[in-house]
């Protein structure tokens, strides 16, 4: 007996059931509507909630500089939220994007997030995921599981360079020297990895040939101090030539990539507060001052500006390095208060179900409510041929397989039994 299972056989169906060979190039209209109609009628009838079928995982995500965390491509509606902090796990509270804004107008630290809505991120400048870790005395192996690609690493300020002063393998990265006590590791992440040279210089060299690597410079090293582009070096035809010759031994290391830009501004005696407009819808990989790499903890960034944690002296060079961040305009989660430290948030919210096709098989629409689905889908073929009988019929059929499909549901979370009050 022919059954429904993917989209194959629900084509099949809606054409063994019309006997219309000529509906084919409309099918996937009417399989498109019937999903719609079938999330929205789920949560009218469900009181505004989804169904287990609905749900999904929601990452553990880092707030960013921005205050932000960003919102699942699938998503339709939340289930529930926690905050991971300092202090413990909190609940955090759905509201209105407005009455945040309204209740906590001012988008700079202030507490512990105790709310969360949904907003369009303003493409401002974010900050990509990175890690700072406080060694113990001789500590070589430190996790660096919740990092994508490890784009550099450093210890106290300097630049360390892989295979020399360390290695990775899954998701541990081990110095080749132990860290003293204290000692902070800073280890950043890049949305994908690209290649590396490292290079030793003999006495006086200041050209040296990259052009074994693709794709451009994100940023180059020498001896453990950041280069500034423009100012320490230049790049023309695969050649990179430094400012100043470099000393017989010291180690030249470039990292190029797929994306890059930067600001190199000078800086004023006391100075905290920079502009970094110029990175709008970039995510900022790391900031230097002098040469010397900063951690995440030596400064914040709201909206277009970067701002020092300590002031700067008059002359010092600051550098921010940014890649091409492709989420940057798309939905993100905003909190009131706005976060005063660090904080990761994670949940289940109700996920969108892929529209079925030629290429998408299967959804669990199809694998868990078929009749359900087939039912609507004949509705909206129906309304198709204007055939009003049509549609009354299936429109019963259908309402049967959703009440039915929520009622099962309910059951499966709650149970099925009466409630019993239990008497003291």
């Amino acid at each position: 007996m022919p059954t429904v299972s993917d989209y194959a056989s629900l084509k099949q169906a809606i054409l063994d059931y019309t006997h219309r060979n000529a509906l084919t190039p409309y099918i996937d209209y009417f399989i498109q509507a019937a999903q719609g109609e079938i999330t929205n009628d789920i949560f009218s009838e469900n009181f505004g909630k989804g169904v287990r079928f609905m749900e999904a995982v929601y990452q553990s995500h880092l707030i960013d500089g921005n205050g932000n965390v960003p919102v699942p491509s699938d998503w339709l509606a939340p289930k529930d939220f926690t905050l991971t902090g300092p202090g413990g796990v909190y609940d955090l509270e759905f509201r209105d994007t407005q009455w945040i804004y309204e209740r906590y107008p001012s988008r700079s630290p202030q507490g512990i997030p105790a709310y969360i809505a949904l907003d369009v991120s303003q493409g401002y400048p974010t900050l990509a995921k990175s890690l700072t870790l406080a060694a113990g005395s001789g500590q070589k192996i430190f996790d660096v599981s919740f990092l994508d690609a490890v784009l550099l690493a450093t210890l106290d300020g300097a630049v360390l360079i892989p295979a020399a002063d360390y290695s990775i393998a899954g998701n541990s990265l081990a110095l080749i020297h132990g860290a003293e006590a204290g000692q902070n590791l800073y280890v950043q992440s890049v949305s994908s990895a690209g290649q590396s040279l490292a290079i030793t210089a003999t006495a006086g060299q200041d050209t040296f040939g990259i052009s074994s690597l693709t794709g451009v410079v994100i940023f180059a090293v020498l001896d453990g101090a950041m280069l500034v582009p423009g100012v320490d070096y230049s790049i023309a035809s695969g050649t990179l030539t430094l400012s100043v010759s470099a000393s017989a031994g010291q180690t030249l290391y470039v990292v190029s990539g797929v994306s890059s830009d930067y600001i190199v501004t000078g800086t004023a005696s006391g100075q905290t507060a920079f502009d970094v407009i110029g990175l709008q819808g970039k995510k900022i990989l790391f900031a230097a001052l002098d040469g010397s790499v900063l951690f995440p903890e030596d400064y914040t960034l709201s909206g277009n500006v970067l701002t020092l944690v300590d002031g700067v002296e008059a002359g010092q060079v600051l550098y921010v390095q940014a890649e091409d961040s492709p989420d940057s305009t798309s939905d993100v989660f905003i909190f009131g208060p706005y976060p005063d430290s660090s904080y990761s948030v994670q949940g289940a919210y109700y996920s969108q179900a892929p529209v079925l096709s030629a290429s998408q098989t299967t959804n669990w629409m199809v694998t868990k409510a078929p009749s359900m689905l087939l039912a609507c889908c004949m509705r909206q073929v129906g309304k198709f041929l204007k055939d009003v009988a049509m549609v009354e019929g299936w429109t019963q059929l259908y309402q049967d397989a959703l009440a039915k499909l929520i009622q099962r549901d309910v059951a499966s979370r709650f149970g099925e039994a009466p409630l019993t009050i239990r008497v003291a």
